[in-house]
C-alpha cells in the first residue's frame, strides 16, 4: 500500500500551533519560513487570498495546507460561539482592522518529508483543502493538538508531532479518493527512473544538472522522462531542480552560520546576486531577512 510506504519513512516536524482570530472583511497575513502552513478551522468561514488574488474559501472544520505567503481574509461567523481558548504563553494572531474574532483559525507550520528529504507538500503550488465537518476523529486530534500548544510543556513538541502524523493519514486518506492533484506525485516517487532523478538532485543540488543529464539518470529518453515528470509533478525538471536548491538554502539559512556567498555556492547558484534574486522570487524576503526571522522564531 503506497500510504503505508509513505507513512513509514514520513518524518514530520511541527511548530507550536497559534490561535489565528479574524474579524469579518479583516486581514491577516500569513508569512512563510520555508515550511508548509497547516490550518484548521475552529469557526466561522473565510478565505485563503494568495499573490493578491482570491483563493479557496474555507469553513469551520476544513483542514488547509498552503506552501507559501498567504493572507487568511475573514468572511463571517457560523452562528456558534467561538472557541474560548486561554493560550498562555502562545501566540495569538489578530486580522486587521481588529474586531470581533467570527473566524477562528488554529495555525501551524510543519515540514513532512519522504525519505531523503523529498518535502511531500513542497511541489504543490494551489492550496490543499479538505473538509473534515464528518470527521470526530479529525476534530478530536485537534483538541489534543491545542491543548498541547496551549500548555506548551516539556514533551509537548514530541506529542504534536504524533498528533500531526494522524492527521496527514486522514488527510492523505481523503486526497488518494479524491480528484486533488496533491498526491499525483508520489507514484513519481515510486517510479525507478524518476525516483533515480530525484534522488541525484537531491544528493547532489550543486552539479551543472540538466534534463538530459537527469533523463539519462533516469535512464529514460529526454522527452520521455520530461513529459513523465510534467505529469507525476505538474512541473518541469528544471523547475525542481531550482525548487530543490532554494529549499535546500533555506534550510541552511536556519541551521548554519555559513555566509550567504557560500550557501549560494554550495546549492548551486553562479553567483550571489542570482541566488538573491531567485530566493527572494521564492520566498518574498531577502535571504538575509529570513535568516533574521528564522533566528526570531527558533
Amino acid at each position: 500500500m503506497l500510504l503505508d510506504r509513505l507513512m513509514k519513512d514520513l518524518d514530520v516536524s511541527v511548530m507550536p500551533f497559534a490561535m489565528c482570530e479574524v474579524a469579518s472583511g479583516s486581514l491577516l497575513p500569513i508569512g512563510e519560513l520555508g515550511w508548509v502552513t497547516i490550518h484548521f478551522v475552529l469557526a466561522g468561514s473565510g478565505r485563503i487570498n494568495m499573490n493578491r488574488s482570491a483563493g479557496p474559501e474555507i469553513s469551520k472544520y476544513t483542514l488547509a495546507l498552503v506552501k507559501r505567503r498567504h493572507v487568511l481574509e475573514g468572511s463571517g461567523g457560523d452562528g456558534a460561539q467561538a472557541p474560548q481558548l486561554s493560550f498562555p504563553g502562545g501566540e495569538r494572531l489578530i486580522g486587521r482592522p481588529a474586531g470581533d474574532a467570527d473566524f477562528v483559525v488554529a495555525c501551524g507550520r510543519i515540514q513532512a518529508t519522504y525519505g531523503p528529504g523529498i518535502g511531500i507538500f513542497d511541489l504543490v503550488d494551489d492550496p490543499i483543502t479538505m473538509d473534515f465537518s464528518d470527521s470526530s476523529d479529525m476534530r478530536r486530534l485537534f483538541e489534543m493538538i491545542l491543548e498541547e500548544s496551549e500548555e506548551h510543556s516539556e514533551g509537548s513538541i514530541g506529542m504534536i508531532e504524533a498528533l500531526m502524523r494522524q492527521c496527514l493519514v486522514l488527510l492523505l486518506r481523503r486526497l488518494s479518493d479524491s480528484d486533488n492533484r496533491g498526491l499525483a506525485f508520489l507514484n513519481g516517487i515510486e517510479d525507478p527512473g524518476i525516483s533515480a532523478a530525484i534522488a541525484e538532485v537531491l544528493d547532489n543540488p550543486a552539479n551543472p544538472h540538466t534534463v538530459q543529464s537527469l533523463a539519462t539518470t533516469a535512464t529514460m529518453s529526454r522527452s520521455a522522462f520530461a513529459e513523465s515528470f510534467k505529469q507525476y509533478f505538474n512541473d518541469t525538471p528544471m523547475a525542481f531542480v531550482r525548487h530543490v536548491r532554494l529549499r535546500r538554502s533555506a534550510d541552511m539559512l536556519r541551521t548554519t552560520n555559513k555566509s550567504i556567498g557560500s550557501i549560494a555556492t554550495q546549492t548551486g547558484f553562479a553567483s550571489r546576486s542570482h541566488f538573491s534574486q531567485s530566493f527572494t522570487a521564492e520566498f518574498g524576503t531577502t535571504p538575509g531577512d529570513f535568516r533574521r526571522a528564522a533566528s526570531e522564531h527558533a
